[in-house]
């Protein structure tokens, strides 16, 4: 009887695909190496301080051509300085996921060795496939998805006692088809011991794509 019912509303399912056109959505969980390695920073100094003296002495740690912006002007809850006004800005730069313990040290340095008109430094890592991987494994998983979704599509056509008729589109869903489906890797660190993973790490996405054809008789 189960067997049955499950017959007779997949039977449903195709007819109502066939008159509708046959959709057929397939989607491939993938597992892409993180090679980039995105650091945000942020610095607090001294208010008579300049963005320009905030960039050099990141770059002079290692930095690569941080984009520094002034955020706020506070009081200062460092040490001596409790109570003074001073800045805090947000420095930020993407570099490749290999290079990233190296940088992470020379920063790491800075913030136990800070130079006037600094006080106060904290920096964040994330990690991610840079778009061109991502382009890179979404070409070579596409061809596979699409051969998968013909394979449905034709079976889809038989149970409606169909033809397959002309492809009517071909949906990626967003457009560029990559779902991210794990968090990026990152967090605060204290130590360079934070940056050593094992690297790089994998990240899973989720590449999804509808081919929709036409029936014919």
């Amino acid at each position: 009887m189960k067997t049955l019912l499950f017959s007779l509303m997949f039977a449903g399912l195709c007819h109502a695909q066939a008159l509708s056109g046959i959709h057929a959505p397939v989607a491939r969980n993938v597992s892409i190496p993180a090679d980039e390695a995105t650091f945000n920073i942020m610095v607090s100094a001294k208010v008579e301080s300049t963005a320009r003296q905030v960039k050099e002495a990141l770059q002079n740690a290692g930095a690569l051509n941080p984009t520094v912006v002034a955020l706020s002007v506070g009081a200062s809850r460092s040490g001596a300085l409790a109570g003074a006004p001073e800045v805090t800005y947000s420095a930020t730069f993407t570099l490749p996921a290999a290079s990233a313990p190296e940088v992470a040290k020379g920063l790491l340095s800075l913030s136990t060795h800070l130079p006037d008109p600094l006080t106060f430094l904290q920096l964040n890592v994330a990690y991610a496939p840079s778009p061109a991987k991502l382009e890179e494994v979404r070409q070579t998983v596409l061809p596979q998805l699409r051969e998968e979704a013909i394979k449905a599509a034709q079976a889809i056509a038989v149970a409606a006692g169909v033809k397959l008729g002309r492809l009517r589109a071909a949906n990626e869903n967003p457009t560029g088809g990559v779902y991210l489906a794990a968090s990026r890797i990152g967090g605060d660190f204290s130590s360079i011991s934070g940056f050593i993973s094992p690297f790089p790490p994998n990240i899973g996405y989720t590449i999804r794509l509808e081919l929709v054809f036409d029936t014919l008789p």
